[in-house]
């Protein structure tokens, strides 16, 4: 274990103004293209279906809202960040209450027995690059819906008032079927009404995952426990899988206080310290060097 560090006061600091750019970008984005799919459509029904990947793209990065607001670095104010934690939650169909517990069990057992992300990433030791493939491509066809239930369960475990878990759930309710009318015009085009929510199953939960196993897959030989990686930021994979500086993982894991915004000033603050987190070049090159790490038989 590195010594422990002193952390300046400084990273600690939150901005409101931080926050109010996040939600309008995590939530604008999955809003503007819902609300043009009726005029996709109109255009050519495959327009409208090609909306799919940039739509599942736009949710899964609007998870990292939810992300956000659960450990409280989106605003200086702790119930604008669960209001905003729930609206984020309600947009992308994550129950935000279950999410929040779950999030903490991974924070604290990263690696280890009883991570609820353990899905994404410590089922592979010893894969064979048929097996890694088809463990990183299945959400393309709705496979992980199936992991939703682990929300479920959770949320089945906590004891809530009656008036506020009817409260969540009509805020999910409403959200989600205010998204359908925008779709489809009104209920002019019904099977509109489809997009969003096979967008949110398929290239939503796939980005999500390959932003879980990129941060936390041991390579072929290494231990699992408490796996953390850095990725470099580059235009291109920002597009796709994060934003708010996500992509500094190993050092969000390290200091979970420091909001997101103060990551990359802590990461080169920790380089000055001689203690500088793992960090892989992008996801394409962890991708990359674990496929080439599986064996191509069959396992042993």
């Amino acid at each position: 274990m590195p010594p422990r560090l002193a952390i300046p006061k400084a990273f600690f600091e939150k901005s409101d103004v931080w926050g109010a750019r996040a939600c309008v970008r995590l939530l604008g984005v999955p809003l503007v293209l819902i609300t043009s799919l009726p005029l996709l459509a109109s255009i050519s029904p495959w327009l409208a279906l090609a909306a799919i990947a940039p739509l599942g793209i736009a949710i899964s990065k609007t998870t990292l809202l939810v992300h956000e607001a659960v450990h409280g670095h989106l605003f200086r104010t702790p119930w604008l960040n669960g209001l905003i934690g729930r609206v984020g939650g309600w947009w992308t169909a994550v129950d935000f209450v279950a999410f929040d517990a779950l999030h903490r069990q991974h924070h604290a057992r990263v690696g280890a027995e009883g991570d609820p992300q353990r899905l994404d990433y410590a089922v592979l030791h010893g894969a064979t690059r048929a097996q890694l493939a088809w463990h990183l491509l299945r959400p393309l066809i709705g496979w992980n819906v199936r992991h939703m239930a682990t929300l479920v369960r959770q949320r089945m475990r906590m004891k809530r008032a009656p008036w506020v878990a009817l409260g969540e759930v009509s805020g999910l309710v409403t959200v989600q079927a205010g998204f359908a009318l925008l779709a489809t015009a009104g209920g002019q085009t019904p099977w509109l009404a489809l997009i969003f929510p096979t967008a949110a199953a398929t290239v939503g939960l796939f980005m999500s995952q390959i932003r879980g196993f990129c941060e936390h897959v041991p390579m072929p030989g290494e231990a699992p426990g408490r796996r953390l990686r850095s990725h470099t930021s580059n235009p291109v994979e920002r597009q796709f899988l994060h934003y708010m500086n996500y992509n500094y993982h190993g050092e969000h894991h390290r200091f979970p206080r420091v909001p997101s915004r103060n990551l990359p000033a802590l990461s080169r603050w920790l380089e000055q310290q001689g203690q500088p987190m793992e960090r892989s070049a992008s996801y394409l090159a962890t991708l990359t060097a674990r496929w080439r790490a599986a064996p191509t038989g069959a396992r042993a």
